[in-house]
C-alpha cells in the first residue's frame, strides 16, 4: 500500500503535474503507511493519527537506527490534511514536489531496510 502511494505520486508528478497537491498527499500517505506497517511488524500499537512525528517517534523507540532517516518526516505532515482544504497555503511547485518525492522514497526505503526481506513488498 505504501509502495502504491509512492508509485501514484511519482506518476502524477511526472505525467499530470497540474495535480501536484494530490501527489504530495500520496507521498505523505506512503510514509505514514510505511511507518505504521513497521510499527505493526514490531507489535507496537499506535493511535489513529496522521501526525508523522508522533508515529515516527514510536518507531525510533523500537528501531533507533532510523532516527536520522525519520528526522525529516515533519516536512510531509501538512500534506495529510491541510493540503486538501482551500486556504492560504503556498502553491507547491513541481520542483518542490520532485524534492518531496525523493525524500519520501528515501524514508520509505530506510524504514524497510532493517525489516526482514519477507516483510518487503514484491518488486519494492
Amino acid at each position: 500500500m505504501a509502495q502504491d502511494d509512492l508509485g501514484i505520486a511519482e506518476h502524477i508528478i511526472e505525467s499530470v503535474p497540474r495535480f501536484v497537491e494530490i501527489a504530495v498527499f500520496h507521498l505523505q500517505q506512503s510514509v505514514e503507511k510505511a511507518i505504521k506497517a513497521a510499527l505493526t511488524y514490531y507489535e507496537i500499537r499506535f493511535r489513529k493519527t496522521h501526525d508523522l512525528k508522533k508515529v515516527a517517534l514510536q518507531l525510533i523507540k523500537c528501531e533507533p537506527s532510523l532516527k536520522s532517516a525519520l528526522q525529516e518526516v515533519e516536512v510531509l505532515k501538512p500534506f495529510a490534511v491541510e493540503i486538501r482544504y482551500p486556504g492560504e497555503d503556498e502553491e507547491i511547485s513541481i520542483e518542490k514536489a520532485k524534492g518531496y518525492l525523493v525524500l519520501a522514497k528515501k524514508i520509505y526505503h530506510d524504514i524497510l531496510s532493517p525489516l526482514p526481506t519477507e516483510c518487503h513488498p514484491a518488486g519494492g
